[in-house]
């Protein structure tokens, strides 16, 4: 409507607060930064943070401790600190020292406050702050109160996710590059994305309360982390704006040690690793570094928990970019844990043999360091700057391999030799008996918890004890201690009489009291089934947070079994997994953290991560077919066992009874001597002890296989008296020394519907548990057998997938020319696919292939593995055809992951082929067959059979149409798109009406919005004063439409308010004369508000009202006198004035005589012609002429 005033336009930074653009005046630099390269970084400052141990603490607070995270504030050149267990924010100095802090408001979380798991903070400008909460993934945007207390009603919150454990959220950075955030989710997946966020409305481009995982700005696969920290953008440096730098991105891993600057593609430029001093005595991922900032000369500060040695010392390291020369590092020392290791030693999991030292302080760290091992033995060890490790998976045999050498090299590649210096490692294999299991002990303590006493709300330390051996434990007189280790000054074990083979039992210190206290706070006050919980208590046996032992007796005083661990970490146990211990006085050290995820690791209420009964091997009968000897084509019953633990369960010598129950009369189970962890295996009741062409029966029956596949293990019973009724019976197990280790019972069966037990019911105790669950498909991993006469899970674990879509017609016959295949997790848990490979029909682990790009399926999720080179470097570009093809984007719809495979022999037959899945122990895990395929439709395996024909259909189980008419659902389409909250439109943009409303925010789960078919953006009529409600309508590519209606109030008196509003604050801000003007204009109209002059909010009384318009046209005339604010601010105040002066001659218009009318329109068009070119005076003149005539 009219010109710009012509006024160069000023440098600031925007930041979104509610609906209003709170606009900063811009910063400089103290020193230009022109580039960062981390190998130029060296440590040049290392400082304690304030905690209450040392620092006097406002009440309710713990400071710094817990430092999780760190922001620079441009505006004071100081950092702001919070932790994930924190009670405050606090500001220090760029040495640590404490200025003040803000305290969270006490509230009911976990960790006694309103805002829970604080684990990133970051700076936006005006003095606020955004703030994450990692579990509920939600952010909070804050104004900073030095001294003040932070209470939820304070905050904004928008919430970016589904509420998830401890590896959500884990950092953010404000992004001025794009006027929104950055953040990284920690792990399980690892995450990384950008999303603009409308705290007014409490919405985000990328993220909601029902978004799973927000879309990646790239795989932070790409980034060899092991679990990402924190971020921190350099688009906050004014210096790099415009430089190739200015969209890359600082990321902190905590696990690796690292620091590395990549772009948004997930190309690393430059990295930082982090290196431990020598009088430190726990490791770099120990001392939980987890938070990144820099200022804007290019320092660089990280802050963590435990620095200074344990959680009383969280410290800031500062780093800065060092003028002088790299040079080479000049030594590496290896100092080995242990020379030796017995054979038998679990290698699930890597163990460090050695720490690991670099001596590069002649340019005080400069450069990049990388490390290598080499040697015979190299492909045996793994290598990091924390230390030396044994190889996960490494097979230790003294009698093929008594001993390993290696040299394990640094270098420097700019500079020095090549390589900088070595390390010499050797390490003696010891042997064990065959047939000793675990050595020397059939028992050991699997996990410590020394700080629950003061972290837990039951106020006890307690410590896990696992029976690895073959026969049931009494530990009737047995004892603990701690590091006295002494069996006559111990504490009697209670609670708990006997353990079983694969068990695990928890001691907690103190009474039964403080027993139920421990269910409440780990399991909600219902203990699992099964699950032991004994306590002690005596005097000098508490466990020190600072270093100490257990140690376990039996009744005649022989220790049993003991461990030692260093310092405590807050609110996580020991986990001794791989089953350190030691009959012998001097006690191994245990130091690995629990993991949530890790070994059945979880957090509890008062948010301690462990794994309290979860270790060992445990045996559960999971499922049950007593009508199969009459109704199955193989002609015999049959019953799942099921090792729910985390180690091998021994079943040599047991036996199987029905509802007799007990060890005499019941019969051998043959064919299988050991149950690997969450491994099913089947017993079939047989004529002989094994009998192979049943089992072939079996595996037809269900499988569609003519003989069992390696991934189907299955035993046999037979005898007098076992037989299953169908009418109502029991299935009983007993170990080799006759004691009852797990059973059922059961009513009447459902003929073709095996029972389902995967809840785990049965134990060690009669009466027996009763269960009726009939096995539907789908559920637990059930599906139709091959026959079509059965629904049941036989051999699936807890946790299934199902091949639920294949295209083996792709590589052939679609524009991305690869074939492909779906797996879908119908179970409740969610599936790890490390370590997962595929082959096709000939259904070989030695001829599979790897799954790569997808690490986790979830519960009720799918994925899509796509064929492609087998070294991945097509997964991308098919990831991307692929995505094109089906949903007309680049990018994949939220919820569906896309990963690849590729190698020799694994293609997929348009004839007719198969698709089988192998797990990390190469344990073949689902499987399908096929026969000839139809060219552009997908095969639609939904029911989970194990032989599929039927094709998919349009609208049948979320099939679509792909816009290059493939049919399939490789993300079924079955829901309408969301719709987001109504767009704002502020009063200014209502009355002039000379901008669309909208977009309205519209995201769809899968074939993405159509915007042929959609509404999304949509204007409220011209000059129409009054309630106006728009339709906004969007429909994805399946036709599913969603529409949502939204209400505009068009008010004079409304946006003269807003006018007077907006221009007050900015005379607050303005200089002296400018802000003389300002107030002018709001004062005219003031005058033009007052209540005389109108008689609704959208006509103008008659006595007087014309002085409305004088008013105006005073305040358009001082508004034009103001020299050094935003012109484009300006006009925008002028033009709602003078669009406001032409409504309301508008309505008058409306309402008057026809032969008045007629004359009015007249002067209105005249008053247009003015406005139209920038004479507001004359324009306004007019529209008040044009409503006298009218009304």
């Amino acid at each position: 409507m009219s010109k710009r005033f012509g006024r160069a336009a000023i440098a600031a930074t925007t930041v979104l607060v509610g609906a209003t653009s709170l606009t900063l005046p811009p910063q400089s630099a103290s020193a230009a930064v022109a580039s960062v390269d981390l190998a130029d970084y060296v440590r040049v400052g290392r400082y304690d943070l304030p905690e209450p141990t040392r620092t006097a603490a406002p009440p309710d607070s713990l400071l710094a401790q817990e430092a999780s995270s760190v922001t620079y504030n441009w505006d004071t050149d100081t950092l702001f600190v919070t932790g994930d267990g924190g009670t405050s924010v606090v500001q220090v100095d760029k040495s640590g020292n404490l200025i003040d802090s803000m305290t969270l408001a006490p509230g009911g979380s976990p960790q006694g406050t309103e805002f829970y798991d604080t684990e990133g903070i970051a700076y936006v400008g005006g003095g606020q702050f955004a703030l994450i909460e990692e579990r509920d993934r939600q952010v909070n945007l804050f104004t900073y109160v030095p001294g003040g207390v932070l209470n939820r009603a304070d905050a904004q919150t928008v919430k970016l996710g589904t509420t998830i454990g401890n590896i959500g959220l884990e950092g953010v950075t404000y992004d001025p590059q794009t006027g929104g955030f950055v953040f990284v989710k920690e792990l399980t997946p690892q995450g990384m994305f950008q999303t603009g966020i409308d705290w007014g409305a409490g919405t985000a481009t990328n993220g909601s309360t029902t978004t799973e995982n927000s879309v990646n700005l790239f795989d932070p696969a790409l980034l060899g982390l092991g679990d990402l920290s924190d971020v921190y953008a350099l688009s906050n440096i004014p210096s790099l704006a415009g430089s190739s730098q200015e969209g890359s991105l600082l990321v902190l891993s905590q696990e690796s040690g690292r620091v590395v600057l990549t772009d948004r593609t997930g190309a690393i430029s430059s990295e930082l690793t982090l290196y431990r001093d020598p009088s430190d005595t726990i490791s770099i991922p120990a001392m939980t570094i987890e938070g990144v900032t820099m200022d804007r000369d290019g320092n660089l500060f990280l802050v963590n928990e435990n620095g200074g040695g344990d959680a009383n010392h969280p410290q800031l390291w500062v780093y800065s970019p060092s003028a002088a020369p790299n040079q080479a590092p000049s030594a590496l020392t290896l100092t080995p844990a242990s020379t030796s290791i017995a054979e038998n030693t679990d290698t699930t999991a890597r163990i460090q043999v050695a720490d690991l030292w670099i001596t590069d302080t002649a340019d005080g760290g400069k450069g990049t360091n990388h490390l290598d091992v080499t040697g015979a033995d190299a492909s045996a060890f793994q290598v990091d700057s924390n230390g030396l490790y044994i190889a996960p998976g490494t097979v230790l045999d003294f009698e093929t391999k008594s001993s390993y050498d290696v040299t394990v090299q640094v270098d420097d590649t700019t500079v020095g030799g090549s390589p900088d210096a070595t390390a010499s490692f050797h390490l003696e294999v010891t042997d064990v008996p065959d047939g000793a299991g675990r050595q020397p002990s059939a028992v050991y303590i699997s996990e410590v918890s020394a700080r629950s006493s003061s972290e837990g709300s039951y106020g006890a330390d307690w410590f896990e004890l696992t029976n690895t051996g073959a026969a049931r434990l009494d530990l009737t007189g047995w004892r603990m201690n701690d590091d006295t280790n002494d069996y006559g000054t111990g504490a009697e074990l209670l609670g708990v009489p006997t353990l079983a083979p694969g068990e695990s039992a928890v001691f907690v210190e103190g009474d039964s009291t403080t027993v139920d206290g421990f269910v409440t706070a780990w399991f909600a006050g219902s203990k699992p089934a099964g699950l032991q919980i004994g306590h002690y208590s005596g005097s000098g046996v508490g466990l020190s947070s600072g270093g100490d032992a257990v140690a376990v007796f039996d009744a005649l005083g022989a220790r049993q079994a003991g461990v030692s661990f260093g310092t405590t970490t807050s609110h996580r146990t020991f986990d001794n997994s791989v089953g350190a211990g030691t009959t012998d006085a001097v006690l191994p050290a245990i130091a690995v953290l629990s993991e949530s995820g890790t070994n059945g690791a979880f957090s509890s209420s008062d948010a301690e991560v462990g794994s309290p009964g979860l270790v060992g091997a445990h045996a559960v009968i999971t499922e049950v077919a007593a009508w199969a000897s009459g109704n199955a084509p193989y002609g015999a019953d049959w019953f799942e066992l099921t090792n729910t633990g985390d180690f091998p369960l021994d079943v040599t010598g047991w036996r199987m009874n029905d509802d007799t129950a007990t060890f005499a009369s019941g019969v051998p189970m043959l064919g299988i001597t050991s149950v690997a962890p969450d491994e099913s295996v089947i017993f079939i009741e047989s004529d002989g002890p094994v009998d192979p062409a049943l089992g072939d029966a079996f595996s037809s029956a269900w499988l569609g296989t003519a003989t069992v596949p390696s991934g189907l293990r299955l035993g046999y019973y037979g005898g007098s008296g076992v037989g299953l009724s169908t009418g109502g019976d029991a299935v009983t197990v007993f170990d080799v020394a006759g004691d009852l280790v797990t059973g059922v019972s059961f009513g009447a069966a459902t003929t073709g519907y095996s029972l389902d037990n995967r809840s785990g019911l049965g134990g060690p105790t009669l009466p027996l548990a009763a269960i009726d669950t009939v096995s539907a498909r789908g559920i637990g991993g059930a599906f139709v057998a091959a026959d079509g006469i059965e629904t049941g899970s036989p051999g699936a674990t807890a946790a299934h997938l199902v091949i639920t879509e294949l295209a083996p017609w792709a590589s052939g016959n679609a524009p991305y020319a690869a074939d492909w295949f779906e797996v879908s997790n119908p179970g409740p848990f969610p599936v790890d696919l490390s370590g997962w490979m595929m082959d096709d029909s000939s259904n070989d682990i030695a001829k599979a292939v790897a799954l790569r790009g997808v690490a986790v399926v979830a519960p009720a999720a799918s994925a899509i593995f796509i064929e492609g080179q087998a070294d991945g470097t097509t997964d991308q570009s098919n990831r991307t055809a692929f995505s094109e093809t089906w949903f007309g984007t680049t990018v994949a719809p939220l919820g569906l992951q896309i990963g690849g495979y590729g190698g020799s022999g694994v293609g997929l037959s348009t004839g007719g082929d198969g698709v089988h899945l192998f797990d990390g122990a190469s344990e073949h895990v689902a499987g399908v067959s096929f026969g000839a395929s139809t060219a552009g439709v997908t095969f639609d395996n939904t029911a989970g059979s194990a032989v599929v024909a039927t094709l998919s259909d349009v609208g049948v189980n979320g099939a679509f149409s792909a816009p290059d008419g493939e049919v399939g659902s490789p993300l079924p389409d079955t829901t309408a798109p969301v719709l987001g909250a109504c767009p704002v439109a502020g009063p200014f943009a209502l009355m002039r009406g000379d901008q669309p409303v909208g977009p309205i925010a519209a995201t769809d789960d899968v074939a993405g919005v159509d915007p042929a078919a959609s509404a999304l953006t949509a204007s409220v009529t011209t000059g129409v004063l009054g309630l106006h409600v728009v339709t906004f309508v969007a429909t994805d590519r399946g036709g599913n439409a969603a529409s949502v209606d939204c209400s505009y109030d068009v008010a004079a008196t409304t946006t003269i308010e807003a006018l007077i509003d907006d221009i007050s604050r900015a005379a607050d801000g303005a200089s002296t004369r400018d802000a003389r003007f300002l107030r002018k204009a709001s004062s005219a109209l003031a005058q033009a508000l007052a209540p005389s002059r109108w008689s609704d909010p959208n006509h103008l009384a008659d006595r007087h009202a014309s002085h409305v318009f004088e008013d105006t046209l005073d305040a358009v005339q001082a508004l034009r006198q103001v020299r050094n604010l935003d012109g484009a601010l300006i006009e925008t105040w002028i033009d709602t004035i003078v669009a406001l002066d032409r409504n309301l001659a508008t309505i008058a218009i409306d309402e008057a005589s026809p032969r008045d009318a007629a004359k009015a329109t007249r002067l209105l068009e005249v008053g247009d012609w003015f406005a139209d070119r920038g004479v507001y005076a004359a324009a306004i003149g007019f529209y008040g002429a044009a409503w006298e005539l009218a009304r």
